[in-house]
């Protein structure tokens, strides 16, 4: 089996031999987001105590909390959202006054894999002088939007020689248009809310300087020679860059699991580039269908409901992730 296959079969086993329960997964359709979201609510609604603890869509959950279905995490008894196996990055901005209805932790490894990054094709990068010198800036800190439009800039070659920009050449970067474009405002540090004095969400992302990254970015995906951002399939600039057609391109880690195992190139994967050199430190999101985890309202065991999860995070933290990066992305797929 695979190994991350076995490390989740792990986790689970201990815990069950741990606290004498058996851990049952109850999966519904998916659909849009919302089907398995109102598979949740009917269920809850019902009273029917089918499952302690569910994981939902986080583009889809806000209707589950807005009308009460989950309850507050900080009131369970044995959950510590500080400790480092749940996510506080996306915990602290779930949080509404002095409550947190959806969170996230290590046992949410759809965070994780769903989280992008950029992927730098280093075979065709020797090609062009840039390998040897790319780990270091990032390393330094310099690796910053400017300096990476200005190393993409120019790089086009008309591979199949029909003196059109297709998927057919070969560029210094691709990219869908969609969910990658999300994850820049992370990436350079720009909020689209922050909690008032009374605790409660307000939009603060009008300023001079999301302006300027917008402006910048419009020119990266749509104004550069060496970029191609292709309308329709979203999977178009996977592909391009697993056949080596592209020097970089913005996708999710789980892309190393799939598209990129078979491809011929090494590679590597590197942050998002922050804003600029002034900015502390390279941060990025994931794409908006990871798992949050709720508490049903009805349900009849917290304290139960409270320990396990608390231990399923804290085994995540220990073992999962460790065998994620360490194992699988630093060692058999990259």
């Amino acid at each position: 089996g695979d190994m991350l296959n076995d490390a989740l079969y792990d986790r689970n086993l201990r815990i069950e031999e741990r606290f004498n329960v058996e851990i049952v997964p109850i999966i519904t359709e998916a659909g849009d987001g919302n089907t398995h979201v109102n598979s949740v609510k009917q269920s809850i609604i019902a009273a029917d105590d089918a499952f302690d603890l569910a994981a939902t869509y986080v583009f889809t959950s806000g209707s589950i909390v807005t009308e009460g279905y989950y309850l507050n995490w900080l009131n369970m008894p044995y959950n510590d959202l500080e400790q480092v196996w749940w996510i506080s990055g996306v915990n602290d901005n779930f949080r509404v006054g002095d409550a947190i209805y959806a969170a996230v932790g290590d046992m949410c490894l759809s965070t994780l894999k769903l989280t992008y990054g950029i992927f730098f094709n280093r075979t065709r990068g020797m090609d062009y002088g840039i390998t040897d010198t790319i780990y270091q800036t990032v390393q330094d800190g310099e690796w910053t939007l400017d300096y990476f439009m200005s190393t993409v800039e120019d790089i086009y070659e008309d591979t199949n020689g029909d003196g059109a920009k297709d998927t057919g050449d070969f560029y210094g970067f691709t990219a869908e248009n969609a969910t990658n474009l999300d994850i820049y405002s992370f990436a350079f540090d720009i909020p689209i809310m922050k909690r008032n004095a009374d605790g409660v969400p307000t939009l603060v992302f009008q300023t001079e300087k999301t302006i300027s990254a917008a402006e910048k970015i419009n020119r990266l995906y749509w104004e550069m020679p060496g970029s191609y951002v292709p309308e329709g399939d979203y999977g178009i600039p996977v592909t391009m860059f697993a056949e080596g057609k592209a020097l970089f391109t913005t996708t999710y880690l789980s892309q190393a699991f799939s598209t990129f195992r078979e491809m011929e190139d090494d590679y590597s994967i590197l942050p998002y580039p922050k804003y600029d050199a002034n900015q502390e430190k390279y941060m990025t999101g994931a794409m908006d269908n990871y798992s949050v985890l709720g508490v049903p309202i009805t349900a009849s065991n917290t304290e139960m409901i409270s320990i396990i999860t608390e231990s399923l995070n804290v085994e995540s933290y220990k073992t999962l992730f460790p065998t994620y990066y360490e194992q699988a992305l630093q060692n058999k797929y990259s």
